[in-house]
C-alpha cells in the first residue's frame, strides 16, 4: 500500500482515492440508486478499468471523480484534496469524439490550448508528437469529415492528452467502433499511456478490453452499482493485440465473465 501511494519517477499521474462513495438521483419520476457505498484507490500511473454492464453506474462515478456531479455521500480525493468542483488537470474522452468540424486535426488537438489563452507555439511539437504516437502526423492538416471514425477518436485522445494531464478519464471510447479498429486503438492507447505515464480510470463493458488495457479491473454490480470483485491483470507489458491469446490471458477473461454472468443472474 505505501508503494501505491508513493509517485514512481517515470509517473505524472495522480493518487486517486474512493471512499464509501454513494449517488442517488431524484427525479419527478422517482428515485434512482446509481451507486451503493464503493471504496478503491488507484495509484499514479495506474491504468484501472470500470466494467460492468450498461446502466450501472460507471459513467456518473465518472463524472464524480472529475467533478462534475457531487456524491451524496462518501469522498473523492485527488493526491489527498477531496473533490468538490470540476478540476483542470484532467483529460476526458467520452464515446463522441466533439472534434469541431471547421478546425484541422492539429487544431483541434490544441483546441485546449487555445481554451486557456496558452502560447500555441509551445504545444506544436507536443501535438504532432501525440499525432505521431497514434499514427496521424500525416493527417495533421486534414479536417474531421476526412477521417474515419477511429481516426477521429485518436485525435480525440490526443487532444485530452495536449495539456499533459495527471489523470486521464475514459467514458468507453471506442463504444461505437467496429471490432477491429476497437482493438487497434487499444493498442494506441496501450503506447500512449506507456509514454506518457497519467493516471488512467477507463470506463468500459467490454471484458476483453478490460483485462488487455488495465492494471487492474474493477467489476461493478447492475444498478446500483457494488463492487464485485477486483482483478489483478498481472500480464507482462508491453502488451500487443497477440496478447488476447495468451493464455492467461483467456484465464482472466473467464474468470471476469464468470462473475459478470454470475451477478446479471442474481
Amino acid at each position: 500500500m505505501q508503494a501505491q501511494q508513493k509517485k514512481s519517477r517515470d509517473s505524472r499521474g495522480v493518487t486517486l482515492e474512493i471512499v464509501q462513495v454513494g449517488k442517488t438521483f431524484h427525479t419527478r419520476r422517482g428515485t434512482t440508486h446509481a451507486i451503493e457505498e464503493i471504496s478503491f484507490t488507484v495509484a499514479p500511473g495506474e491504468f484501472v478499468s470500470l466494467l460492468g454492464p450498461s446502466g450501472c453506474g460507471k459513467s456518473t462515478l465518472l463524472n464524480m471523480v472529475a467533478g462534475l456531479v457531487a456524491p451524496d455521500r462518501g469522498r473523492i480525493a485527488i493526491d489527498g484534496k477531496t473533490v468538490t468542483e470540476p478540476i483542470d488537470e484532467l483529460g476526458m474522452v467520452f464515446q463522441r469524439d466533439l472534434l469541431l468540424e471547421w478546425r484541422t486535426v492539429l487544431d483541434n488537438v490544441l483546441l485546449p490550448v487555445q481554451i486557456k489563452r496558452l502560447n500555441r507555439k509551445k504545444y506544436v511539437e507536443r501535438a504532432l508528437d501525440l499525432l505521431r504516437l497514434v499514427g496521424l502526423e500525416a493527417f495533421a492538416d486534414r479536417y474531421p469529415r476526412e477521417l474515419s471514425g477511429g481516426m477521429r477518436q485518436r485525435v480525440g485522445i490526443c487532444r485530452a492528452l495536449i495539456l499533459n494531464p495527471s489523470l486521464l478519464l475514459m467514458d468507453e471510447p471506442f463504444a461505437a467502433l467496429d471490432i477491429m479498429t476497437r482493438e487497434q486503438l487499444g493498442v494506441d492507447l496501450l503506447n500512449v499511456h506507456a509514454r506518457y505515464r497519467p493516471t488512467v480510470l477507463f470506463v468500459t463493458h467490454s471484458i476483453d478490453e478490460a483485462i488487455l488495457l488495465s492494471d487492474r479491473v474493477l467489476m461493478l454490480s447492475p444498478r446500483p452499482a457494488k463492487l464485485l470483485q477486483e482483478i489483478d491483470v498481472g500480464l507482462e507489458r508491453p502488451r500487443v493485440a497477440a496478447t488476447r491469446r495468451h493464455p492467461g490471458f483467456l484465464e482472466l477473461v473467464a474468470r471476469a465473465r464468470e462473475v459478470m454472468e454470475t451477478s446479471m443472474a442474481l
